[in-house]
């Protein structure tokens, strides 16, 4: 993180383009949403990394809309979003295509069912989200997880 412009560095270190955000004034956790269809798993995380724990969190209605549009302006089905509280609500830092979900509690099942689903001709885009995946997916997962269809 640079806090000053006059801190750049003279030379770029490999061809851009980059991406310059300004820096966002938070508690020190990293809400981490992780998407798989229409399930959404959110975890706390220390912010920087490898500060403290990380612990699954129940979402409110903010952040869940900023998973749902996420996945609207991307098109994007399973898919990670981390945010930052900041003073004026919460703030997408970043939008990940490819999120580890190994620390959400029965991810890698609910990937696989989902994608069954999909390759089965069932698949939905997440706003609109998948009934019986939906069903399936809460009843294994002890963490809490929302959806993102609104039923």
């Amino acid at each position: 993180m640079i806090a000053d412009a006059t801190n750049l560095p003279r030379t770029t270190p490999f061809p851009g383009p980059y991406l310059i955000q300004e820096r966002v004034a938070h508690d020190g956790r990293d809400r981490k949403l992780y998407v798989i269809g229409a399930r959404v798993s959110g975890l706390l995380a220390p912010s920087p990394p490898a500060t403290g724990p990380v612990e699954p969190f129940s979402m409110d209605a903010p952040h869940l809309d900023l998973a749902r549009r996420c996945g609207e302006a991307t098109g994007l089905e399973l898919y990670g979003v981390d945010v930052l509280d900041g003073p004026a609500g919460p703030v997408v830092v970043d939008v990940n295509p490819f999120p580890s979900c190994r620390r959400v509690s029965g991810a890698a099942r609910s990937i696989a069912e989902y994608l069954l689903a999909c390759a089965g001709g069932q698949g939905d885009h997440a706003v609109h989200g998948l009934t019986g995946f939906r069903r399936a997916a809460s009843a294994q997962s002890p963490e809490p997880t929302q959806d993102l269809s609104g039923s």
